[in-house]
């Protein structure tokens, strides 16, 4: 078991040498940080200039990410704040337009700038015209096309084609209009119109027969578009390349109008963009369809989730996460540092609500019952790390409703029904062990194990009960009585040792020692019942597919969570300076202990332009002159590096894995010599990033 260790006062930090002892900060309110970052729905556009793709969350939150073409990398200290409609780019500059529903947004790679929205005509489709520098958009009804160049707008009120996508073709030179045009009342196919500012041009009426347009992308290095279509009720994927279309192996899954594809730089991916179950990130190379690896399991009905002290290691078993064709196949997953999916030889019988929980005296999880094709199931099997093998199909609970299971203090699992029974599986056997001390029915309650001190913990509507695996004795009520219409959730927490008991609508958390309820100030609830589980590897609570505030309930969000009362946080602090803009400053991820890909990102705005990155403690900000200011108190380190073609810098800030860094608070500042745009000495100077390492 992993024990937390004393935090230190004090803690050292490297940027490529080792530092001056830093203080660290105290613990803040408990909270869930997010375990396995992927983007919520968003939209993924290639950046060529900078060799990357640009992930942007399409709802409010704002949150932006980069893909390297193998991870997903949140960009912390910067968030467009708005809704997206559309969204262009201009490869040449590298600068990312969106169209929010209040405004027009220039994003350079790390800050926003922007600009009023047309009067009429607002985009819902942009396309940016290399060929004429300027970004072309067409609203919503299709009336009006909008051009935005040299910081203005220009309306032309001349009607499009219908209802369509609006792409740059690179062989043509022009935007072009893709749109479902009716060749005769029984078919309808994908014709192309080109863009030359003034008028649109008819350039192909010979795509493919389609229901609907779903997406489009463009592959730069040769010129090609990938296009998605439905076609009776499946997505195809076509190939435009001049005049001429190639239909290409269809992409998994089912019609979906959120789907969205996008070339990366080193081949062709198509984003779920919705929280469907079935919705997942592929990448088509070869002629071949394949996952993203390092992909969570996307969320399905009636998950089972069970960890294991022993093997550290949580086990995911549920229906498996395609498109649901009666009752698809069964999933079973891995989690350790990441999602692992498994191939086992054997699998139960798909299922829903099934009840997992380790047995640590048979050194195998177990898995009874749960609702399949035929109804309530009363089968029980055994996982032993490769394979599952069937135990028993009779002999034990009888089940009519849900039941919950954990490890049993004297070996083996328990398991509690309603109406008020419950059963120890051991040994291959079932006994039955008779009323509970209470009755129970649906909702059941909270169940979990507590391997501190060898015992079950049972919450029912606000009482507590302990098993020792002979008998159960009442314990002080959980001040908190929760309705029998919530979702209670106990854990163990391997960290502090004690069992945590919450649920997703509760504003607080409180802690069991084994005696007594302590109150445990949480900031964000959320967890799914028995989606949460101790994760033995990381020493703490593990919440699966969860929730966050804001979020309307029975929202999949698909986010696996870690409660932590140390949360990395990244924030913006005062403000730069500079000639017609300052420099911005963002991070790659979220800055938590052990993270070696951790690095801040100054967009210099000065190609190939010397840059300095002064890092240290908060303190009071000294004026520079011109306007500048340098708001980190104490400067620690300050190393020098050059601005890439785009004017971007990259500094790598590998943080350790030592607990005595969590806590410690730390500002960044970027600085570039550039005198024609410098306003202090011919420097010009970032706003700072406060952050604080999580644990």
């Amino acid at each position: 078991m992993r024990h937390r260790q004393p935090r230190s006062r004090t803690a050292c930090f490297a940027v490529g040498a080792s530092l001056a002892l830093l203080t660290a900060c105290p613990a803040q309110v408990a909270t869930f940080q997010r375990a396995t970052p992927l983007p919520m729905p968003a939209t993924w556009l290639y950046d060529a200039l900078r060799g990357e793709t640009v992930i942007l969350e399409t709802g409010p939150a704002g949150r932006h990410w980069r893909w390297d073409g193998t991870e997903c990398r949140e960009l912390l200290g910067v968030s467009h704040g708005d809704s997206l409609r559309a969204l262009a780019h201009d490869p040449v500059a590298g600068t990312l337009y969106a169209a929010t529903t209040t405004a027009l947004g220039a994003f350079d790679g790390a800050r926003w700038v922007y600009f009023p929205l047309p009067t009429a005509g607002r985009p819902v489709t942009m396309a940016f015209d290399t060929a004429r520098a300027c970004l072309v958009g067409v609203s919503g009804d299709g009336l009006t096309v909008v051009e935005w160049s040299a910081g203005a707008w220009r309306q032309v009120p001349l009607a499009s084609p219908a209802t369509g996508l609006l792409v740059f073709d690179p062989l043509l030179g022009a935007c072009l209009r893709l749109a479902p045009a009716a060749t005769n009342q029984a078919t309808t196919r994908l014709h192309s119109w080109s863009w030359n500012g003034s008028t649109w041009h008819l350039r192909d009426s010979g795509g493919p027969v389609l229901d609907a347009l779903r997406a489009v992308t463009v592959d730069p290095t040769t010129g090609a578009l990938f296009v998605e279509i439905d076609r009776q009720g499946l997505p195809e994927l076509w190939q435009r390349q001049g005049l001429t279309w190639q239909q290409l192996p269809n992409p998994p899954g089912a019609v979906t109008d959120s789907a969205a594809l996008c070339w990366d730089g080193d081949g062709l991916l198509r984003i779920g963009n919705t929280h469907a179950r079935w919705q997942r990130h592929w990448r088509w190379q070869h002629g071949t369809w394949r996952p993203l690896s390092g992909q969570p399991p996307a969320a399905a009905l009636g998950i089972a989730l069970a960890a294991s002290h022993d093997r550290r290691e949580i086990l995911r078993f549920s229906i498996a996460a395609q498109p649901p064709a009666n009752l698809p196949a069964a999933e079973t997953w891995r989690f350790t540092t990441h999602w692992e999916q498994l191939d086992p030889a054997l699998s139960p019988p798909p299922r829903h609500s099934a009840a997992l929980a380790w047995s640590a005296t048979d050194q195998v999880y177990v898995l009874f019952g749960g609702t399949g094709a035929t109804g309530f199931l009363h089968d029980t099997w055994t996982w032993d790390g490769t394979n599952w093998a069937l135990q028993s199909t009779s002999g034990g609970p009888i089940q009519n409703s849900a039941v919950r299971m954990a490890t049993d203090p004297q070996g083996g699992v328990l398991v509690i029904q309603d109406p008020g029974l419950h059963w120890r599986w051991q040994g291959g056997n079932w006994q039955a062990l008779g009323n509970l001390p209470v009755p129970v029915f649906s909702p059941l309650p909270a169940l979990a194990y507590d391997p501190m001190r060898n015992r079950v913990l049972m919450t029912e509507r606000g009482n507590a009960f302990v098993w020792d695996g002979q008998v159960w004795q009442q314990m002080p009520s959980v001040p908190w009585v929760v309705p029998p219409t919530r979702n209670p959730a106990l854990v163990y927490d391997p960290g502090t040792q004690r069992m945590l008991y919450l649920h997703d609508e509760m504003p607080a958390a409180f802690a069991w020692d084994g005696a007594n309820w302590a109150a445990l100030p949480i900031g964000e609830p959320g967890p799914l019942g028995t989606l949460l589980q101790p994760d033995f590897h990381a020493g703490r609570p593990f919440s699966h597919l969860h929730r966050y505030s804001g979020v309307q309930s029975g929202t999949w969000r698909g986010h696996d969570a870690y409660l932590t009362t140390t949360p990395a946080v990244v924030a913006q602090f005062g403000f730069g300076c500079g000639r017609d803009g300052s420099p911005g400053l963002v991070v790659e991820g979220p800055p938590i202990l052990g993270d070696d890909h951790f690095a801040v990102r100054a967009e210099l705005r000065n190609p190939h332009g010397l840059g300095l990155l002064a890092i240290g403690l908060p303190g009071p900000a000294q004026a520079l002159g011109g306007g500048c200011a340098l708001w980190v108190g104490q400067v620690v380190v300050a190393p020098f590096g050059v601005a890439d073609a785009a004017g971007r810098w990259r500094q790598a800030l590998p943080i350790p894995a030592d607990p005595s860094l969590a806590g410690l608070e730390l500002l960044t500042q970027a600085a570039t010599f550039d005198p024609a745009h410098g306003l202090y000495a011919g420097w010009s100077v970032s706003a700072a990033l406060r952050f604080v390492i999580g644990d």
